[in-house]
């Protein structure tokens, strides 16, 4: 994606934008024309399109992609995004001069008096994705375009238009639903990109792997190219994700196509991966995560490897189908992970319809699921007794889209956010997301979740370097999952469809029209699963990175430069502590159960970084 800057302010160049529909339930009988003001200023977006005489017709709805279009009517201009807000554009005004990118860093440059955003720094912080959520950015005074929203610009004032999302509500589903979830997929991925050609990012999961079954069927072995990430994270564990490319291999020979491997070398190349991708992270407002980098050298192995300028990835499945919690989370430490699938499922449980419903009554305490987890794993629980049915909806987001721990009802102990943070951060998230949300039944959960994924992980470090660097070599990204009418199948389908304790897989009508109707491999299901990276399982991959030598020489040079402690406001962080932990690290010192700490904070340390 090139960069674009639209302004009222004719002496700033205005530059080419690249604009992507992807075709899909498209009416035939439009017509497009570039959009063009005769007065004050240009608005070129390189080939910004106005379906003419569509007055009725809701782009959104008919439209899906990643894109951004512009609409003219006399003196009133619309700017808005696709419905999920796959791209960002960061606006700015200033008494009645307004700006508007797709380039974060140039609107920093431009902007003389700023200010650092506390709120959005604690949501990074406290996230996996180190982001803000999607309207906000690291400076109070430059916001993003977000989910349901459209900028109108009247008289040279920008004025926001939300738009209140609309609910569905579970549904029961028998058998036929299996081929039905079946053909949304096929059909989307017909229509998906303009080459039989495609390069997958496999993971060795369900998810890619679903997703490479679905190509070979529509286009043949011959047009895929699989393309993995050999990790390289401590000199102790050498190849981090061993077990992964042994799966890896039995999937080429099963799938009978081709596989690219490209190292990650986080052991001698954290350095220089960071500063390669400097420049593009500051202006996309992106942090250094591990999936930035193997986003990155994925992106590269795509681009060089001259097969097809379309990529493909799973990402998205995770959160739609079960909330994130896809074998990932384990209620027990123990040698055999035969049952760890189960543990996931007592989590979904608990964001499920029926444990709502114990809220409202009163009885959530004594639930057996509730009562397990939360002796195990939990910090304190919260007393919902008094809270009606939107208040419960929102302190269960405020668990999902605002914790690192992810678990219902648990008070979260974040010892670098004072109390006042956590407070005005959750009651700032429920003001501009939650609230958007008009939940009236318990069985209209799922689809709220789903709906507010699209303003938070979706639009994290972890998701977003997907597109971004696929953007900078030139590649079109596909995320087939990030699907509208898999969404809107998803956001209905009932909880005993594997979101719950009944004995279906996670995923079930995922796994099932896999095993039903495509070239399943049964490798899927023997040995470890793809999450389960080291053979030492419970190690802390974060701590051995930074405790690299060489790396943390990189990580101090950064927190140099720009020291938490001179832009954390201390009403909001413990800076004494944030202190005499970096104190810790900078000495190799006791630092080890602050790992996730620190490497946050040089991650927002670092996009300060970058955009200097």
């Amino acid at each position: 994606m090139k960069d674009f800057l639209f302004t009222n302010k004719c002496d700033l160049n205005i530059l080419s934008f690249k604009k992507r529909i992807e075709n899909y339930n498209l009416f035939t009988n439009y017509k497009v024309n570039i959009l063009k003001h005769n007065k004050s200023y240009n608005f070129i977006f390189g080939k910004i399109y106005e379906i003419s005489h569509s007055k009725n017709i809701n782009i959104k709805k008919n439209y899906d992609g990643r894109f951004c279009y512009l609409n003219i009517n006399k003196n009133k201009i619309k700017i808005a995004v696709d419905q999920f807000s796959r791209i960002d554009i960061f606006y700015f005004q200033e008494r009645n001069n307004f700006y508007i990118s797709s380039n974060f860093k140039l609107l920093v440059k431009i902007i003389e008096f700023k200010t650092l955003n506390q709120l959005a720094i604690g949501h990074s912080l406290n996230v996996i994705g180190i982001r803000p959520a999607k309207k906000q950015t690291l400076f109070n005074e430059i916001s993003r375009i977000g989910v349901n929203e459209e900028l109108i610009i009247i008289k040279n004032k920008i004025h926001v238009n939300r738009k209140k999302l609309i609910l569905t509500q579970t549904k029961k589903y028998d058998d036929s639903k299996i081929n039905e979830y079946f053909k949304i997929n096929q059909e989307y991925l017909r229509k998906l990109g303009k080459t039989s050609k495609k390069n997958i990012y496999m993971s060795s999961g369900f998810d890619s792997s679903y997703l490479a079954a679905n190509q070979k069927k529509i286009y043949g072995s011959k047009n895929i190219l699989g393309h993995t990430v050999v990790q390289k994270l401590s000199k102790r564990s050498k190849i981090y994700n061993i077990f992964e490319l042994k799966r890896i291999l039995k999937l080429k020979k099963h799938f009978n196509f081709n596989v690219k491997l490209t190292e990650v070398n986080l052991i001698k190349n954290f350095e220089k991966y960071s500063e390669e991708i400097s420049e593009i992270s500051g202006k996309r407002m992106m942090a250094n995560t591990l999936a930035a980098f193997m986003h990155y050298k994925l992106a590269k192995s795509s681009s060089n490897s001259n097969f097809s300028n379309e990529t493909y990835a799973g990402e998205v499945s995770d959160g739609v189908h079960n909330f994130g919690f896809s074998q990932f989370f384990s209620l027990i430490d123990h040698e055999s992970n035969g049952f760890r699938e189960y543990s996931d499922k007592k989590i979904c449980y608990l964001y499920s319809p029926n444990f709502l419903k114990k809220i409202l009554n009163k009885s959530y305490k004594s639930d057996y699921i509730f009562k397990e987890v939360s002796s195990k794993k939990f910090n304190k629980i919260k007393n919902l007794n008094n809270y009606n049915i939107k208040n419960i909806f929102y302190e269960l987001c405020n668990n999902l889209f605002n914790s690192n721990a992810r678990l219902p009802l648990n008070v979260e102990n974040n010892l670098i956010l004072k109390e006042k943070l956590k407070l005005e951060l959750f009651e700032n998230l429920k003001k501009n997301y939650f609230s958007n949300i008009n939940i009236e039944k318990p069985e209209q959960i799922y689809s709220g979740f789903i709906n507010l994924y699209n303003s938070f992980h979706w639009q994290a470090s972890t998701i977003c370097t997907m597109y971004n660097f696929a953007d900078y070599y030139n590649l079109e990204m596909y995320l087939p999952y990030w699907n509208p009418k898999l969404h809107d199948y998803l956001s209905k389908m009932p909880q005993d469809w594997g979101r719950s304790l009944e004995m279906k897989n996670i995923k079930y009508p995922l796994k099932e029209s896999f095993r039903r109707y495509l070239d399943y491999p049964s490798i899927l299901e023997e040995g470890y699963h793809s999450y389960l990276y080291d053979v030492k399982k419970y190690s802390d991959p974060i701590l051995e990175i930074i405790s690299n030598p060489k790396t943390r020489k990189y990580i101090l040079k950064i927190f140099n430069k720009y020291h938490p402690c001179d832009y954390l406001s201390a009403g909001y962080f413990d800076k004494n502590r944030i202190n005499l932990i970096l104190k810790s690290y900078k000495k190799d010192k006791k630092f080890e159960e602050y790992s996730n700490q620190i490497f946050r904070l040089y991650n927002i340390s670092k996009m300060l970084y970058d955009l200097n």
